[in-house]
Parts: C-alpha cells; structure tokens; sequence
C-alpha cells in the first residue's frame, strides 16, 4: 500500500513492474487503507485496492483484470487467494494477490509457529508466496539488457 503523501504526489516516469500481495486480515498493513498497525504513529496508507489501480494506470494497463481464485489446498488455515492480472504491457505487468482472510505473512505451505498468526494475523498454506514472486520476476529479468 503506498503512504498517503506518496500516493498524492507519486508520477514515476516509466512503468514499473508490480506484484502485490496482502492480507484482508493484516493488522499492520491495512488492505482498506489508513492507519499502520504496530504500535506508534507509522502514518497512513492508501487502501490495496487503490494502490492496485495506481500502479495499473502509471503502467499503461487497459480493459478489465483477469480474476481468477486458487485452489484451497489448505482448507483448515481459514483463508482463499484470489489473483489478479490486469493487462498491461508485456514488459510491465501489474498483478495483485488478495489473500482474503490472510494476515501479514508471506502464504507459504509449511505451517507456520502459532505465535505468528497472534501477532502478525493468521497465515495463509495454499501457495509458496516466493515461487509467485519469481514467475511474476524471472520473465521480465530476460527481458531486460
């Protein structure tokens, strides 16, 4: 999620390529925007949904998202992942992973320590977060000289 002042003032001036991936039960990044959680004042963020749409429209991207929802390989961890592409060039993409009812860890499929889901919201065990990462990176790193 961008911080507020950020989110006014932000104009990059090339696309840049854009995965996203929150929890809609995350305590310290809030998916419908405001204040960040974790004690103190962290400021404020904009909600992910319109973080999505910034990054969308600072990359060009045209036409309605592809919305596609994963399999829950892991019905016990109370939580689902629906992605989505919208579409942009080809050498910047923007993709968001809404992990609805997942908190603010990485959706891995080992189990996580408990202790986590108490302080950082409960953990997601449907995909490996670092292999999305690096599907969504490796095209784009040939890409470039």
């Amino acid at each position: 999620n961008l911080p507020m002042p950020l989110a006014k003032s932000c104009k990059p001036a090339a696309p840049v390529p854009m995965l996203i991936m929150n929890g809609t039960s995350d305590p310290l990044m809030p998916f419908n925007g405001g204040s960040v959680g974790g004690g103190g004042d962290r400021g404020t963020v904009t909600s992910t949904l319109d973080t999505f749409a910034f990054w969308k429209t600072a990359n060009g991207c045209r036409g309605q998202d592809k919305v596609r929802t994963l399999p829950d390989a892991d019905p016990n961890d109370g939580s689902t992942i629906e992605v989505s592409e919208a579409g942009c060039p080809a050498a910047a993409p923007a993709r968001l992973y809404t992990v609805k009812g997942g908190g603010h860890q990485m959706p891995r499929k080992a189990q996580t320590v408990r202790i986590f889901d108490r302080l950082l919201g409960p953990g997601n065990h449907d995909i490996e977060a670092s292999d999305e990462i690096w599907q969504f990176l490796a095209p784009l790193s040939r890409a470039r000289p």
